[in-house]
């Protein structure tokens, strides 16, 4: 075999080396839920992500999103039964001389 044999395959080997390195897709992340809730959040909350916005999301998600932010009345007063508390209070007093 002579010198150019050599080069000659070679370069075959290099072209096969990179013909085989295939370039990677880069792979997109998912965005995670888009549902009702977290649109509702979302439109609340000036900054997002932040840790109030989160946990909004969370308990809207526990309750429904027809049901977040609805103050719901109740007509039902529960009294809480009313303690007397004696407090004594010492004061000490001072006699001027």
């Amino acid at each position: 075999m002579s010198q150019e044999d050599l080069q000659e395959i070679e370069d075959l080997d290099e072209k096969k080396k990179k013909k085989g390195r295939k370039k990677k897709k880069k792979v997109k992340k998912k965005k995670g839920k888009r549902d009702a809730c977290y649109h509702k959040v979302k439109s609340r909350y000036d900054v997002w992500p932040s840790a109030y916005a989160s946990g909004a999301l969370v308990k809207c998600r526990k309750v429904g999103a027809k049901n977040w932010g609805n103050k719901s009345k109740k007509n039902e007063e529960v009294e809480a039964p009313k303690k007397k508390i004696k407090v004594k209070i010492k004061r000490k007093v001072e006699e001027g001389i």
